[in-house]
């Protein structure tokens, strides 16, 4: 039986019998050549930015579990500049009331309902399906209306406005947004719903958008407003938007 100096002794042997050799040194560099720094990945890039002290800062919920999607999502779809990232996370913070809900509420009051969608609904259509004291919002019927009869949707009553609801992280909307997403990840259209209620379908989705709305010009640029715009399609919650938008260009260090 070996002593603990024996065990060590024998171990070290055996790992130097099955270490590779010792690769030959790299030829010097010619003279005059350029140094070039080695460049990291992107996703590893992003992962060491979109942390969960970042998201944290940001008044994230669960910012543990959302960093890792978020970084794959910034590093697959070109958020890859602390200007940014600022304007993303500020929009889909803003989104989601700060990554705590994938799916549209639509638990409006009458008041809500004619100020969000003023040319979709009547004040007796709002009073009927908004939220009262005498009664909770049917979010189904304000669907239908809401969105039945675009955005590729078939008219109020077929199911669609309620179905292809605002969902992900940049709430993507309508089944022609929806069948578009599903095309480009090669899945059926009735699995998209599921999958955007995941936290790496939603922040994945939102990056989608994002780069295929052009949102990295403006966000280069400064014009978070117009950001905003470009996601929102009005300024909807700029007033987050923007708060949010100070809050991670200081977190990020952007002066």
């Amino acid at each position: 039986m070996l002593d603990d100096r024996s065990w060590l002794a024998a171990f070290l042997l055996a790992l130097g019998q099955q270490a590779p050799a010792r690769p030959a040194p790299l030829a010097a560099p010619l003279p005059g050549a350029i140094r070039l720094a080695p460049v990291l990945p992107r996703r590893v890039a992003m992962a060491a930015t979109v942390t969960p002290q970042l998201l944290h800062a940001m008044g994230a919920r669960d910012p543990d579990l959302w960093a890792p999607p978020l970084a794959a999502a910034c590093a697959d779809h070109g958020i890859d500049t602390p200007l940014r990232l600022a304007a993303f996370l500020a929009n889909v913070m803003a989104e989601t009331g700060r990554l705590s809900s994938l799916v549209e509420s639509l638990n409006y009051t009458p008041e809500g309902l004619l100020a969000t969608f003023r040319t979709r609904f009547t004040p007796e259509m709002a009073h009927r399906l908004g939220r009262t004291p005498q009664h909770p919002a049917d979010q189904r019927g304000i669907a239908e209306i809401a969105y039945g009869g675009r955005l590729g949707n078939g008219p109020p009553g077929s199911g669609d406005g309620f179905r292809f609801r605002g969902r992900g992280l940049i709430q993507l909307t309508g089944r022609e947004n929806y069948t578009r997403f599903a095309e480009k990840r090669g899945l059926p259209l009735a699995d998209l719903p599921a999958l955007l209620e995941t936290r790496s379908g939603a922040a994945d989705s939102a990056g989608a958008f994002w780069a295929s709305a052009g949102c990295n010009g403006p966000a280069d640029a400064w014009r978070i407003d117009d950001v905003r715009l470009q996601v929102n399609g009005g300024l909807n919650g700029i007033a987050e938007v923007r708060d949010r938008y100070e809050v991670a260009r200081a977190a990020l260090g952007i002066r």
